[in-house]
């Protein structure tokens, strides 16, 4: 069994939200659960938020315990050209707005 030695910076995301600040956000996102992924997982997450990184996101990282992967732009077409290199390994991408 894996020891979880990293916590997410709970405080800090509250108030990069507060501040509407998307950058300190995306430097917060963080998921223990990558921690304890399997190694095939570990590899699909780490080459898919790679990609996102990439592309010019901001941070990414996997959402709760899987499998979905995600990455905060500040540009559209930046999110759009992320998505269109990942549609072409993986069958479902999308680019979201926050509301």
């Amino acid at each position: 069994m894996r020891k979880i030695t990293r916590r997410p910076d709970n405080r800090g995301m509250v108030a990069a939200l507060e501040r509407g600040d998307l950058r300190g956000v995306a430097q917060r996102l963080y998921n223990v659960f990558e921690d304890v992924l399997e190694p095939r997982h570990r590899q699909t997450v780490d080459e898919i938020k790679a990609t996102l990184i990439e592309y010019g996101a901001l941070g990414a990282v996997m959402s709760g315990s899987g499998p979905t992967v995600f990455g905060l732009y500040e540009d559209k077409p930046q999110a759009q050209n992320a998505a269109d290199a990942l549609r072409k390994q993986y069958k479902d991408v999308f680019v979201c707005q926050p509301v």
